[in-house]
């Protein structure tokens, strides 16, 4: 999330703004989970019984209070082998008044925000079956981002506007419609009809396809998608709205692409937001070129504007509080990342904002390097504020962290541009991008996945990179030393982590900038994985001083390069050569790991946790009776497996998860 502050500032402030709009925009979504984690009784195998096909939402709606009353109509396809009863979560301060099942009626029982709803009859594999539930009542109250709801109503202080909004994020949908919380079913198409009063608009997901007149001074709004959807991706929003909208002519489109924007309708509003609604339609040309065919080409792109902190990704319609453009690109990048491709778990939840954020970064680029450099340099100042963290979520029970702003975000988004540099090729880079936004259209995506979609795509490797930089924590300090000897210069490089008490390496394209005394200079790139690593490059020329990093791609801190006159090393073929040692081991590894590729030969084999304890030890694991280590009482992350030969020493990660 962002906020505004005038051109009369400095740009170098831009990313400080960048950080606080992290902050609020997690700030919610911390205290929507912890809401659920309370309260719910959900039960998860129940919800596995069947796939969500269609959603139909007939709702009164308000933008003087939150208070909600309609019927939800669900048409599922049963998966499991029989069912008689279907299980959602509503919360429980909202009052079921009906329910029936293909038209029947049926059986409510209710456990808190968990609901049942049980059918007159058996319901069988591959049945279509619908569900309606007519509900009413006041869900629970909340303003902006420090609330507990999902739902929302707050007056404009700015513009004098009154508005009622929904924001559901990560579990809070069930506050304002009885919903299917799993982010693996996404509901294949919907319907949302809204009643109001007719001096209001409602904004929601989807294609506005109808607009009905009522009595006593009422109107109806239709609103359709035929795009799947996830749960906490649903929306409306309620107000005294004036519609701005124009079209643009989108790549891959037949025909011409809705920009659909609900707004204060107020004097001054549009004249001071006219040309940031319109670089909207710029905003989808960038990311369409870099990520693909903007992914719901179909319907429509658009706003809803309400008074809060920053911005929500609702499908097809952002929810946002004002028109800036860091913003505004943010919000559009999830329509890529998060709303076609979606995060598996909240474990992933990187995939989601890592990108959207990085989406920030292009941006910048694409108005001045300069603007996009003081960008990446301060998420970097954000996430070496702390010296741990990993970026992939162990513990999905912490809204803490699945919404950090300094993890989830700034890491998410710096990580992204550490695999632009292992590419090092931006039209493969892109051109990578949008092969996972093909593979995964409107579906769900882990690290896993992506992982085996860049070696597909790139041929790389990034399985030591993930675990360094996604399962991993911490980030390596880079010093060492030098010296010219012989028309050859010897580098030494050494990595020392963030991590007290640990030293795991991390695997990187790194770069080192070298000014010779004459003023020239060259730059280097090499894989660095080791702590300590030698290189050579043949020159005459002394050496004035050597920078790590000077284009800032890599997360690190930079230590000091020496020049030392007594080093050098003989320049062998073999240097550093790792693959001396050749083994295979399953990774990641669950309850067991596997050490029997090393039974033949005389290694010597450690195992410690990245904090440095020691899990495992054989000085010759070829006198071991048993290989397949028992590591159900690990804990699930990074270890570090040294192997030794008596000549070689590798370190490999391995990743429990």
């Amino acid at each position: 999330m962002k906020f505004i502050f005038t051109t009369l500032f400095c740009i170098t402030i831009i990313c400080n703004f960048a950080q606080s709009a992290a902050e609020a925009c997690s700030h919610h979504k911390k205290s929507s989970f912890n809401s659920f984690q309370n309260k719910s009784n959900r039960d998860l195998t129940e919800l596995n019984n069947y796939d969500e096909k269609f959603l139909k939402l007939e709702l009164e709606v308000y933008n003087t209070t939150t208070d909600i009353s309609g019927k939800a109509t669900h048409l599922v396809e049963v998966v499991a082998t029989n069912v008689t009863r279907f299980v959602f979560e509503l919360h429980e301060d909202l009052n079921i008044t009906n329910a029936k099942v293909n038209n029947i009626a049926a059986t409510v029982t209710r456990f808190g925000n968990e609901v049942i709803v049980t059918g007159s009859t058996v319901y069988y594999q591959d049945d279509l079956v619908s569900i309606e539930i007519e509900y009413n009542g006041t869900p629970p109250s909340g303003t902006g981002f420090n609330s507990e709801t999902g739902i929302f109503n707050d007056f404009s202080p700015s513009w004098g506007e009154q508005v009622t909004w929904t924001l559901s994020e990560p579990f809070s949908a069930h506050t304002w419609w009885p919903a299917k919380q799993v982010l693996s079913d996404k509901i294949d198409s919907t319907e949302f009809i809204f009643t109001t009063n007719d001096n209001l608009k409602v904004g929601s997901n989807g294609l506005l396809v109808a607009t009905e007149n009522l009595v006593s001074n009422k109107i109806k709004y239709t609103w359709k998608s035929n795009y799947p959807i996830d749960y906490y991706l649903v929306s409306f929003a309620v107000a005294p709205y004036q519609e701005y909208s124009y079209k643009i002519l989108a790549a891959g489109s037949p025909d011409s692409l809705l920009i659909q924007n609900f707004i204060y309708d107020v004097p001054g509003y549009l004249a001071q937001f006219e040309n940031d609604i319109l670089e909207t339609g710029e905003m989808l040309h960038l990311l369409t070129e870099k990520f693909g065919k903007y992914p719901f080409i179909n319907e429509k792109y658009g706003h809803c504007i309400a008074p809060l902190g920053g911005g929500m990704e609702h499908q097809t319609m952002t929810t946002q509080g004002y028109f800036v453009d860091w913003l505004t690109v943010h919000e559009l990048g999830h329509q890529w990342w998060g709303n076609n491709v979606t995060c598996t778990s909240w474990a992933d939840i990187w995939v989601n904002e890592g990108f959207a954020s990085y989406s920030e970064y292009i941006y910048y680029q694409n108005q001045s390097q300069n603007a996009a450099d003081q960008d990446m340099e301060a998420r970097h100042n954000n996430i070496m504020s702390e010296p741990d963290g990993s970026l992939y979520v162990y513990d999905i029970t912490d809204s803490e962290r699945i919404f950090s702003s300094r993890l989830t975000y700034d890491k998410g988004s710096a990580v992204v541009h550490m695999i632009r540099n292992m590419i090092n090729d931006d039209q493969l880079f892109y051109n990578t991008l949008k092969v996972i936004q093909s593979t995964y259209a409107l579906n769900n995506c882990n690290t896993q996945n992506i992982q085996d979609l860049l070696l597909q795509e790139t041929g790389i490797d990034f399985s030591d990179f993930m675990l360094s930089w996604i399962y991993g924590e911490g980030f390596p300090t880079y010093s060492g030393k030098y010296n010219t000897l012989n028309d050859t210069l010897f580098i030494e490089v050494e990595q020392n982590s963030s991590l007290s008490g640990s030293n795991p390496s991390y695997t990187s394209v790194l770069e080192l900038e070298i000014i010779f005394e004459d003023g020239s200079d060259t730059l280097l790139r090499f894989d660095n994985n080791l702590n300590t690593e030698q290189y050579y490059i043949l020159t005459n020329k002394e050496v004035d001083e050597i920078n790590v990093d000077p284009n800032n791609w890599i997360i690190n801190m930079e230590g000091n390069f020496l020049k030392d006159e007594n080093f050098s090393f003989p320049v062998i073929s073999s240097l550093n050569n790792i693959q001396a040692i050749d083994f295979e081991i399953t990774n990641p590894f669950t309850n067991s790991l596997d050490l029997s590729s090393l039974q033949k030969e005389n290694f010597e084999v450690l195992i410690t946790t990245i904090t440095g304890e020691v899990v495992y030890e054989s000085k010759k694991a070829s006198n071991q009776n048993e290989f397949i280590l028992n590591t159900d009482f690990w804990i699930s992350g990074v270890y570090f497996l040294e192997i030794f030969d008596g000549k070689s020493k590798v370190t490999k990660k391995l990743l429990k998860k």
